[in-house]
């Protein structure tokens, strides 16, 4: 069975301009090898990972730090990334 990622990438990829990647770059400068989907709406980044749990990061125009929250499940996700990616 795929990744709960590579369930909700699936269900998105021909929707939006999506990239699933395996390395996911840090603030720091270091990179870790951890499967990552990073998207892009008009005013922010998002990337969507699981470290044990999913983790939806999105970047916000003029804060230093990142929000990020965890969806529960992959339809949730699934419409986290719908939602950012409407600008809602």
């Amino acid at each position: 069975m795929p990744s709960e990622l590579q369930q909700i990438y699936d269900q998105l990829k021909d929707r939006y301009p999506l990239t699933f990647t395996n390395t996911f770059a840090l603030d720091d400068g270091f990179t870790e090898d951890l499967p990552v989907i990073v998207g892009r709406n008009a005013a922010a980044a998002f990337w969507l990972y699981d470290d044990g749990i999913l983790v939806f990061s999105v970047e916000v125009p003029g804060k230093k730090h990142h929000d990020h929250w965890h969806p529960r499940s992959v339809e949730e996700a699934v419409q986290d990334v719908i939602d950012f990616m409407e600008g809602r």
